[in-house]
């Protein structure tokens, strides 16, 4: 288990939404369809509590950022 409970699957959407692209831009980038994405993204803002795409892409840019802090 990962920060809040999530997995390898939503910590990599999680660092996807790190960068706030296009839904999109992470199923190309992750080679999944973008109803997988939007659902991961849905699922990601309810495990968490969290209300807005806004405050998940803030929430993923501080996970990736203590994620990076914690590799050096």
């Amino acid at each position: 288990m990962l920060t809040g409970g999530i997995r390898q699957a939503y910590a990599t959407g999680t660092e996807a939404l790190a960068g706030n692209p296009a839904v999109k831009e992470i199923a190309c980038d992750l080679n999944l369809s973008v109803k997988t994405v939007e659902t991961h993204r849905v699922n990601i803002k309810t495990r968490l509590q969290i209300g807005s795409v806004q405050e998940l892409i803030a929430y993923a840019a501080r996970w990736a950022g203590t994620q990076e802090a914690g590799a050096t």
